[in-house]
């Protein structure tokens, strides 16, 4: 679809990704049912794993998230229907997962878009393979932002006792996001997928956010700043002189606001230091010096200085809002996943609201 390409064609790549949408929809419908309908008959990939089939069971599949290129399928409604599958161990539970996957599903699936294509008078090109088992995982309703404990991936088994953690598009792996958010919501998320007991999980997740929210009062300034450019200094900052307040233009982004309020206040009160006009920054959020506490309704203002070179005289004019770095970085970005999963949100002071009817 890109128009420097020898062959571009907008209509040949609006059919491909149309194609794509097609196949996807197609297997979620075909995978489900299929197995629902045939999983009580394979007696002999039962008998090869030394399995059961409970009476009057299937192997009921879940479709959990689908992208471009790919099905997320849960199989516990599928293990559940396994005898004594409560005594199983998660070794056991794989070897059934990546088996029935790699040595069936996949030519399955492959033989199934043949038929289909055929009947379209084309060849499949279509190849089905499974990438990844993982122990639990969240999808969030937006393309690519999930995370993932894995199991196995790519013919790898992993060590159960260290499982590696599978992130995409979320704020933990994120360069620009502060480096103390970043390894709080990695712990925060891993006990959240490694924990699938769901029994008092939001009094549980309450605790660790208060031992994270310990560590990010205690980090340094740096750790705690997010990582911005700055560009357009004096495009949008209109007066950093003037002792009345600084002047800006309308819509200036936040960035080039945060430089130009440490300019404005190593200009107005002539603190030491060189002006600084662009490049890359660290920022925080604070609130002028005499607002000793936040204001109801009232917004903070943004900050931002130069990587290992944060002026001591902003301390006292320009102090870091740390409940407010803590809620932005840290415990909004979480509270997305908590209600993604329906189990409710976490407070900064500590508190769970919950229903009780």
């Amino acid at each position: 679809s890109h128009v420097a390409f020898f062959w571009f064609n907008m209509a040949l790549a609006n059919d491909i990704t149309g194609e794509a949408r097609n196949i996807i929809h197609k297997m979620e419908s075909h995978i489900p049912t299929y197995m629902e309908e045939n999983w009580k008959t394979m007696s002999e990939f039962h008998k090869k794993h030394g399995i059961e089939i409970k009476p009057n069971s299937n192997g009921f599949l879940n479709i959990c998230y689908g992208d471009t290129d790919s099905l997320y399928i849960s199989y516990k409604g599928l293990l559940d229907s396994i005898k004594g599958i409560e005594k199983m161990t998660m070794e056991k539970k794989l070897s059934i997962i990546v088996d029935l996957n790699t040595n069936y599903l996949d030519s399955h699936n492959r033989e199934f878009m043949k038929e289909y294509y055929a009947s379209r008078f084309v060849d499949s090109v279509q190849n089905f393979e499974l990438e990844t088992v993982a122990l639990s995982g969240v999808w969030l309703d937006v393309k690519k932002r999930y995370a993932q404990i894995l199991l196995w991936k790519d013919g790898k088994t992993y060590d159960i006792n260290s499982l590696p953690m599978k992130i995409k598009g979320l704020e933990m792996v994120k360069s620009s996001y502060p480096k103390q958010a970043r390894e709080s919501l990695k712990r925060l998320v891993r006990f959240l997928l490694e924990d699938t007991s769901n029994e008092y999980m939001l009094q549980k997740l309450n605790i660790k956010m208060q031992e994270e929210k310990s560590k990010f009062y205690q980090a340094d300034i740096e750790d705690i700043c997010g990582n911005v450019g700055v560009q357009g200094y004096t495009k949008y900052i209109l007066d950093d002189e003037d002792p009345t307040g600084l002047k800006i233009a309308p819509k200036t982004p936040y960035n080039v606001r945060a430089l130009g309020n440490y300019n404005w206040i190593r200009n107005v009160y002539n603190l030491p230091g060189d002006p600084l006009y662009g490049g890359k920054m660290k920022w925080y959020c604070y609130y002028p010096k005499g607002m000793k506490s936040k204001k109801k309704n009232s917004e903070p203002q943004y900050f931002a200085f130069q990587s290992r070179n944060y002026p001591e005289w902003a301390k006292e004019y320009a102090p870091v809002s740390y409940e407010d770095m803590f809620v932005r970085t840290i415990l909004d970005p979480f509270n997305r996943i908590t209600q993604a999963i329906g189990i409710g949100e976490l407070n900064p002071d500590g508190c769970i609201q919950m229903s009780l009817f």
